[in-house]
């Protein structure tokens, strides 16, 4: 049998010490706002960037926006309640 590891976010190191500039990406739970250019996100999650940060590529905001919204309506349920 397969063991699937889920990640969570308690997982993330940004969560865990509650940084201030964590911003936490709602797909994979890591960084948002991860920056190479600061001191302080190279020395918390630079050993660990898979696990600490998310790919902004991957996760742009129209795909997070599109799998957070419902999509759909039904109109079924408008239609009787005019009714």
């Amino acid at each position: 049998m397969i063991k699937i590891k889920s990640k969570k976010p308690q997982d993330v190191i940004g969560y865990q010490i509650q940084c201030a500039d964590y911003h936490m990406c709602p797909i994979c739970y890591g960084c948002r706002s991860y920056d190479p250019s600061y001191y302080k996100c190279i020395k918390l999650c630079g050993n660990n960037l898979k696990n600490n940060v998310c790919n902004t590529k991957k996760h742009k905001d129209d795909l997070i926006a599109k799998m957070l919204t419902k999509t759909t309506i039904n109109i079924g349920d408008l239609i009787n309640d005019n009714r």
